[in-house]
């Protein structure tokens, strides 16, 4: 393996080491394999994250003359088809720079595809309607995801146009109601 690799491979360690789970490990015959979680960018909330995935990466004795080779592990947030819409695109920009050095590109583009797909899998509690990737969404503490607009306007109905005494005849009526139906 040439020195040009070793460098490439220190420095995709020194960039992504906090997110390394196999830290990269040559052998005597010059291969080196390491393992590598792909997070969204989300400032650090991990809350935020939605979707991620590892990417265990083998390069040969003869990287980068040889594109490396790419096993997608661990998903979380994509689906069947997205994983392999995503091989298609790791091994198209491993092809896109045959011959060169091409760690960042790859991780580049599986960051990028991770970070398009960064969008709650489930639907929205209020009107029941998924997610669009170019769509905002609020997410509370204990998990629940809604699109901005449906969580403004059920904050609004329920505590705007509805004053606390509003709300106190509104409880009273209902156990009224209770008493004479029961």
């Amino acid at each position: 393996m040439a020195a040009d690799t070793r460098e490439e491979v220190e420095a995709v360690s020194s960039v992504y080491d906090d997110d390394m789970q196999d830290a990269p490990a040559f052998d005597a015959a010059g291969r080196c394999r390491f393992r590598i979680r792909i997070r969204p960018d989300t400032a650090g909330e991990d809350a935020m994250v939605h979707a991620s995935l590892a990417l265990h990466v083998a390069l040969d004795s003869s990287y980068p003359a040889t594109a490396p080779a790419l096993k997608v592990e661990s998903c979380v947030g994509l689906s069947d088809e997205d994983v392999a819409l995503l091989r298609t695109e790791l091994d198209a920009a491993a092809a896109e720079m045959a011959g060169e050095g091409c760690l960042f590109h790859v991780l580049q583009t599986a960051k990028d595809f991770v970070n398009a797909r960064n969008v709650p899998s489930d639907d929205c509690c209020i009107c029941l309607c998924a997610f669009d990737q170019d769509e905002g969404f609020f997410k509370t503490s204990c998990g629940h995801c809604f699109h901005v607009p449906c969580i403004a306007h059920w904050v609004h109905d329920q505590h705007v146009q509805r004053s606390p005494s509003d709300a106190g005849e509104a409880q009273g009526e209902a156990e009224e109601a209770e008493e004479e139906g029961g």
